[in-house]
């Protein structure tokens, strides 16, 4: 009878301290994050674990199985000092690779296991050690394949972030982050949810220089840009109307899916313009083009927005080729042109119209009515209707902004005037 009273009062308890921690989490709104750490052993897993947990470097041993702590991560406050995140919440899991080749191939199924119910996977490098680069490559093919194995988990992993942490970029003989992110880039060059490849060092703790604040800040954000982006976009595509197509180019409804289907998947507007920033975007195509222009555009207007688009694409294309192959302006500016065009005459949401002195919000579901009011935009080969591909291939179009030879650019006249244009059309 005693035990029975013990067991009813220890069950009693429990279901009150859970409605007291869903209370507390009401009242105080503690986020929530599951990330799972990954790597080569040796490579600083353990740790960064515990410099989280207990905000110094401590003697670790080998990790046999793994770790797990809850910790609050550090981030950059508005000041420019480092701070610790108030009301979040981050469950970390340390699990390192054993030795033996049978055993790397239970730790993939393992890391699998945790990795589907995480947030987040984050995998650590020791920036040092050229001779066990490949072998962290191929360990993190080895862990990502086996998530994406089931087809239905296969857009969910791919939509999870995905953060690269370098560490020991502080030695002088570290390898440089190019060198990095070209030995990733044949397993990441799919996966459109990567946050990016970062440099740091544990061994200056949680500071600027080590790089930790920054990375968790980053993780944070592409983590509930992520959440909020699939409600967004589903939403937004399920109440999508079938568009109307230019008179004159139909790119078909088949293409238009296809972009729809990859912005589900795909990382969200802050995360794309802050890789393609830093040069870190491991793919370039007509799709990501059309969808960087549009949100730097919206961000930062016309004038800077040709700016930072021109330097962004100098930097790909420097990273992409030893030649350092310059930009074709005249192409450049003519996609520049359309979309600023399709900007200026679709209508966006209230929600996200500019006040004065302010910056619009990014939100995935913006670029969608875009491409519903102007989906011609999906056709790359779009510029023919207006150039040669005489004028087009001169050294003049491809040093400088050259008139179309076929037909005039689209004027910016107003909405009305275009609405009432296509509907005669």
């Amino acid at each position: 009878m005693l035990l029975r009273r013990v067991e009813y009062t220890q069950h009693h308890l429990s279901d009150t301290m859970a409605l007291f921690r869903q209370l507390i989490d009401r009242l105080y709104h503690v986020d929530h994050y599951h990330i799972v750490l990954g790597g080569e052993r040796s490579a600083g897993k353990t740790t960064l674990l515990y410099l989280l947990k207990e905000g110094k470097i401590v003697t670790t041993i080998p990790t046999i199985t793994l770790n797990r702590e809850i910790v609050s991560p550090p981030t950059i406050s508005r000041d420019g000092t480092v701070q610790t995140a108030r009301n979040v919440e981050i469950d970390m899991w340390d699990m390192s690779p054993p030795t033996s080749s049978a055993g790397r191939s239970a730790f993939s199924y393992s890391l699998q296991t945790y990795a589907e119910r995480g947030d987040a996977l984050v995998w650590i490098i020791d920036s040092t050690d050229r001779r066990w680069l490949k072998d962290a490559v191929e360990l993190l093919r080895d862990a990502l394949e086996r998530v994406d194995k089931d087809e239905p988990s296969v857009q969910k992993s791919k939509r999870r972030p995905l953060l690269v942490l370098a560490n020991k970029q502080d030695c002088p003989d570290a390898m440089s982050l190019d060198e990095i992110r070209t030995a990733f880039g044949p397993v990441l060059i799919n996966r459109s949810s990567l946050c990016g490849i970062l440099p740091t060092s544990f061994i200056r703790g949680l500071t600027v220089e080590g790089g930790i604040p920054q990375a968790f800040d980053r993780m944070r954000a592409a983590i509930e840009s992520s959440r909020q982006r699939l409600k967004e976009v589903d939403t937004m595509i399920a109440q999508a109307a079938p568009p109307s197509l230019h008179p004159d180019h139909s790119p078909g409804l088949e293409e238009l899916n296809v972009w729809f289907s990859r912005l589900k998947d795909d990382t969200s507007p802050e995360e794309l313009l802050l890789q393609f920033k830093d040069g870190s975007l491991l793919k370039w195509d007509h799709y990501l083009k059309i969808r960087v222009i549009f949100h730097v555009l919206r961000k930062y207007g016309r004038e800077e927005g040709e700016k930072i688009i021109l330097k962004g694409l100098e930097a790909l294309e420097k990273q992409r080729s030893n030649t350092g192959t310059a930009v074709h302006l005249t192409m450049t500016y003519f996609w520049i042109h359309l979309v600023h065009f399709g900007i200026l005459n679709t209508s966006f949401p209230s929600s996200v119209a500019v006040s004065e002195g302010a910056e619009p919000e990014m939100r995935p579901g913006d670029f969608i009515r875009l491409l519903g009011a102007y989906p011609y935009l999906v056709n790359d080969k779009l510029w023919k209707d207006y150039y040669s591909e005489g004028l087009m291939d001169s050294q003049d179009a491809k040093s400088g902004m050259v008139l179309p030879d076929k037909k005039n650019l689209p004027n910016f006249i107003a909405r009305g005037q275009v609405s009432a244009s296509i509907g005669a059309s």
